[in-house]
């Protein structure tokens, strides 16, 4: 072997232990790496082992199911948050960071529609606040509220907040009250037993009981909805995704069960199997409508 060789072998040698090591300390790695430069793991490493987890989760858009699209978007949440978690323990943090999450959501809420939505003259746009905002041509079309829960807004609390989103709309962008949709991910963290049971005429023996009863958690929102002011038509501007079902929690889950095939497996098929309470194809449908 003459010294070019030797060389390259040992260039070789030395590319396989890289290799190597970064299997084994890739998540470290894209932790590290997010932390310095603020973006999202998947979009610092193409190739890493959290990565490929993460985009095991999103459907493929070939897949044309009654729900696909809810449970792409459903999913594209739960990424972030399983992202975050990831940054938390990387970091010794105790809690996730809010704002951090929000900013990251928002752009999944931008790519998710912009792929969508028909014309291409629209584009979508997170505001500061985290409102959604629809632009065709620069000028402002629609707006979106997307809530993770409704753990800050339960009840008729709900109300004077899709008043206040309404009026922030037609005041700033003004888009009017036909165009201003709502998504919340899950009714998980969101719901007051006392205001449950005022709804539904009866009592519930518990949150999660009624979270996992099909039948009085559709009675409930077709209350809860009748009820929504300021709107149009909240049967057609508003969104809920899941009951018992929530981002975070799948998050956290997916992430602890990373290096668990079965679990992991399990947690995967739960969001599969999972009974949406919405179709976003029909919140799609009706803005590839209006505007």
């Amino acid at each position: 072997m003459n010294q070019t060789e030797q060389y390259f072998e040992s260039i070789s040698k030395s590319l396989e232990s890289l290799v190597e090591v970064q299997k084994q300390n890739n998540q470290f790695l894209q932790m590290l790496i997010e932390s310095l430069t603020g973006k999202n793991l998947s979009a610092v490493l193409n190739t890493p082992v959290l990565a490929q987890q993460i985009k095991r989760l999103i459907p493929n858009s070939g897949d044309h199911t009654p729900y696909s699209r809810t449970h792409e978007l459903f999913m594209q949440v739960t990424k972030v948050y399983m992202e975050e978690e990831a940054l938390r323990l990387a970091n010794f943090k105790r809690k996730k960071a809010a704002r951090r999450v929000s900013i990251n959501i928002g752009t999944a809420l931008e790519d998710f529609f912009m792929e969508q939505l028909d014309d291409d003259r629209i584009t979508v746009e997170r505001a500061k606040d985290g409102l959604i905002v629809f632009y065709k041509e620069e000028k402002p079309c629609a707006t979106l509220k997307f809530m993770t829960d409704l753990g800050f807004h339960r009840g008729e609390g709900w109300y004077d907040y899709i008043k206040a989103v309404v009026k922030e709309s037609q005041e700033i962008y003004g888009v009017p009250n036909d165009r201003v949709y709502f998504i919340v991910s899950s009714l998980r963290n969101g719901i007051e037993k006392p205001h449950v049971e005022k709804l539904l005429g009866r009592s519930i023996s518990s949150n999660w009981d009624f979270l996992t009863d099909d039948t009085a958690v559709d009675e409930f929102l077709d209350r809860y909805l009748a009820g929504v002011p300021a709107l149009a038509d909240p049967m057609k501007q508003v969104y809920f995704m899941a009951a018992a079902m929530h981002p975070n929690v799948l998050g956290d889950e997916l992430y602890d069960s990373k290096k668990n095939e079965s679990e992991y497996a399990r947690f995967v098929k739960a969001a599969e199997d999972c009974r949406w309470l919405s179709d976003i194809n029909d919140l799609i449908g009706d803005l590839n409508q209006k505007i």
